[in-house]
């Protein structure tokens, strides 16, 4: 049995707020005036990803607000702009958009190995990693694909079976984790957020710890 784990709580180190941001949309039309066209619930996971990471590395306290914060302020700015960078590539939404468009046997085939052993290392190291949950595939919305930390795993090396834990944004205040069995990538690794629902894969963004700003 091989294992790690970093000093990342989710309890302590995620937001306490879900990733669920209303964005209004308003738009000024002739002769009728400012109508709202409607209200967009829109995800910022791997700016959460990100900037959890940012106070972590800077042994910084993350926020304590249990509210998404609204439009305008400095903490709701801070997340885009992380949003931003996850979406760079070439780990971000190139790769998604390659990833959910790929074949089951890809996607297995590079979690089970490339993935994996980037993840081991990182979490050896007392790194935590952030993971792009690929959970749709081609022809499906790949804004359902996500965003997550990963803070520790456990290998049982015999069985291939690994549980992997993490900070999923969607779950303020508590822990998740996955489960997959890589002993065998070729006929499929069963990928599983057991409170989420099943996945195809992930693979680990390539985070660097930067300066609150």
């Amino acid at each position: 049995m091989a294992s790690a784990t970093t000093t990342f709580v989710p309890e302590n180190n995620g937001f306490k707020f879900v990733n669920r941001f209303t964005l209004e949309l308003k738009q000024n039309l002739p002769l009728i005036g400012e109508i709202d066209l409607e209200d967009m619930i829109v995800g910022l996971c791997g700016g959460m990803c990100f900037l959890a990471l940012d106070y972590f590395h800077a042994g910084i306290p993350i926020s304590s607000r249990e509210t998404v914060p609204g439009a305008g302020t400095e903490l709701r700015k801070r997340l885009i702009r992380k949003q931003i960078q996850s979406l760079i590539p070439p780990d971000g939404i190139l790769k998604v958009l390659t990833w959910t468009a790929k074949e089951d046997s890809y996607v297995w085939r590079h979690t089970a190995g490339r993935d994996f052993r980037k993840i081991r290392t990182r979490l050896d190291k007392g790194e935590p990693a952030v993971l792009a949950l690929i959970r749709v595939g081609r022809g499906d919305d790949p804004t359902k694909n996500h965003q997550v930390v990963a803070h520790s795993y456990h290998y049982n090396e015999q069985s291939g079976r690994v549980r992997i834990g993490i900070y999923d944004p969607n779950q303020p205040g508590r822990r998740s984790h996955l489960l997959l069995n890589i002993a065998s990538p070729r006929t499929g690794i069963n990928a599983i957020q057991p409170d989420e629902g099943p996945l195809r894969g992930f693979f680990v963004i390539d985070y660097k710890p930067r300066t609150l700003d």
